[in-house]
């Protein structure tokens, strides 16, 4: 998850994140008449919520980490593999077991009056198990493929155009099930709604919650519409090409 570093001022946030301006023109902010204030500062000068104000940022600070997706459309397939591996994985493999961590604290100091988080942490580790499962089947099995199939080397001469895209169907087939027990999950916290008078894990789980489907969904879009139709025509491309030269072999050879 993308920190918002609460020490430096507002100007140096906009700095960093020009995008977050318009967060604080959301919450009547004028960034003019308070550059060298801080966050926690203004909220208290002007009774805001800190936690919503930081929820914003933070959502608008992770999206202008990724890169749109025209740009992503004119990347080769071991640089959208690159991509989808350290902005991506990198943040699910460190943010889901930090969730699964707020899980216990937030059952620990509010389980006994909100009886739903019981029911919802192993709703959350089957979730979390498959995903991290799934990424790391990519990592070891689907995108070496990718990279020897670029490289010029059938990674299976088994397969054919329809091997490749059952190969493909199936990943994508997974990542439809991952989601699916996302939407179970946010059914049943109606979206993330944070009660009143919960702790701070459960505020911040239901949080973290919100951002991190954010980012699954944008990591399976990236994957299922810009990387597996550039895999499959460069694979129908290379079949192709050795049909072609296998033909040529035989006109030769008689």
């Amino acid at each position: 998850m993308t920190s918002i570093d609460l020490t430096k001022t507002i100007s140096q946030l906009v700095k960093e994140i020009p995008r977050s301006e318009a967060v604080f023109r959301k919450f009547n902010i004028d960034t003019r008449f308070a550059p060298n204030l801080l966050v926690t500062e203004i909220c208290a000068m002007h009774g805001l919520s800190l936690q919503d104000l930081v929820r914003e940022l933070e959502e608008i600070g992770r999206e202008t980490k990724f890169l749109d997706e025209k740009i992503l459309a004119g990347y080769g397939i071991p640089e959208l593999i690159g991509y989808i591996l350290f902005t991506h994985h990198a943040y699910l493999e460190k943010e889901l077991p930090r969730l699964e961590e707020l899980f216990g604290e937030a059952v620990l100091d509010d389980g006994a009056a909100h009886s739903e988080l019981l029911e919802l942490a192993p709703l959350f580790k089957g979730f979390k198990d498959s995903m991290l499962w799934h990424m790391k089947e990519e990592e070891k099995h689907l995108f070496p493929f990718f990279l020897l199939m670029v490289g010029g080397k059938s990674p299976s001469p088994a397969l054919d155009e329809e091997g490749i895209q059952n190969l493909i169907h199936l990943f994508e087939s997974e990542d439809e099930e991952i989601r699916l027990d996302l939407d179970r999950l946010r059914n049943r916290t109606r979206s993330y709604h944070i009660p009143e008078g919960v702790g701070r894990a459960y505020r911040d789980l239901f949080h973290g919650l919100g951002l991190m489907e954010f980012e699954l969904n944008r990591h399976v879009r990236v994957e299922n519409q810009i990387l597996f139709p550039k895999v499959l025509a460069a694979e129908i491309a290379m079949l192709k090409r050795e049909k072609d030269a296998s033909r040529v072999t035989a006109s030769t050879s008689t």
